[in-house]
């Protein structure tokens, strides 16, 4: 057993696949795969539990993560003594990162290789979930990281020592094939797009989402892709004649939909709400990190 086998895991929690994990700790899949197989023999049980969709943890996993999690807590804030006088150990500050799909949509990829340049001492972690789930790991589980979530409503109320700072608005617009029956409109409704098979892009973690619950208030519609992959999203909009959503940022800074940017036509939709970007995170975790987590938001503001 090793740090890295330690981080590795963690990580591997965190963004909930081997393969999306191995990314980030720039190793290949089938050896950090072994990596997991040799801590699993020493701990002496199943800590991961390997499925289609991804990767989460076995009940002794999830006893096993928060002991590590306070173990790397407590090696990556250690002291040492030097000469009478107290010296920090020089070591790579880590800031954690969860998104909602709406947010990666846009702007993570280049928020990432900005990030990378300006603040070349900060590993920057990052993380797809949903907006519903990221408020429950930050404030319930207490979760050292920062999220940034969108919603197209209310959110719910928070706890006194978490910290919601608003970023930007952004609108939602439809997306269609530029042969679709909509795609001369200048403007829909909700009520016209639910007479129209739909694409929805749900991210990786759950079912929920700011589209699925706005779509949700206005009736039943007939989904005809439900999907976390972005390929079954474009090919559903483009070859089975969806309705998509995308975000007007996304489609100004052509960081959503690439492989077929050049043959939909996005539209406005009329009197629904805009879609509220925000910065979260628990007090203390935002003290800790205030510099990166202010270089963060500063990225993501110059990209408007």
């Amino acid at each position: 057993m090793n740090i890295d086998q330690l981080r590795n895991f963690v990580l591997i929690h965190r963004v909930g696949s081997i393969n999306k994990a191995s990314e980030q700790a720039h190793i290949s899949p089938q050896a950090l795969n072994i990596s997991m197989k040799k801590l699993e023999d020493e701990i002496g049980c199943q800590l991961l539990v390997r499925h289609a969709r991804g990767v989460f943890l076995s009940e002794e996993g999830l006893i096993f993560e928060k002991v590590v999690e306070e173990i790397l807590y407590k090696l990556d804030n250690i002291t040492i003594g030097n000469n009478g006088r107290r010296a920090s150990i020089l070591k790579q500050e880590t800031l954690s990162v969860f998104f909602s799909p709406a947010v990666g949509n846009t702007f993570i990829p280049a928020i990432q290789k900005i990030f990378h340049s300006k603040k070349e001492s900060t590993k920057l972690i990052l993380m797809e979930k949903e907006t519903d789930e990221i408020l429950d790991m930050i404030t319930e589980e207490a979760h050292n990281a920062v999220g940034i979530i969108a919603t197209l409503g209310e959110l719910p109320a928070l706890p006194e020592n978490c910290t919601l700072l608003p970023i930007f608005d952004d609108k939602i617009l439809c997306t269609v094939i530029s042969t679709h029956p909509l795609a001369k409109q200048k403007s829909v409704s909700m009520r016209t797009i639910l007479k129209y098979p739909l694409a929805i892009y749900q991210g990786s973690h759950s079912s929920s989402n700011p589209v699925c619950n706005l779509i949700e208030q206005y009736g039943l519609p007939d989904y005809r892709t439900v999907t976390n992959n972005l390929m079954v999203y474009q090919n559903a909009i483009l070859n089975q004649n969806a309705v998509g959503f995308i975000n007007k940022s996304a489609v100004q800074n052509h960081t959503a939909l690439p492989e077929i940017i050049d043959d939909i036509v996005a539209l406005p939709i009329r009197n629904i709400p805009n879609l509220k970007v925000y910065l979260v995170s628990m007090n203390c975790y935002l003290k800790e990190h205030k510099d990166s987590v202010q270089e963060l938001v500063d990225i993501y503001k110059s990209l408007l």
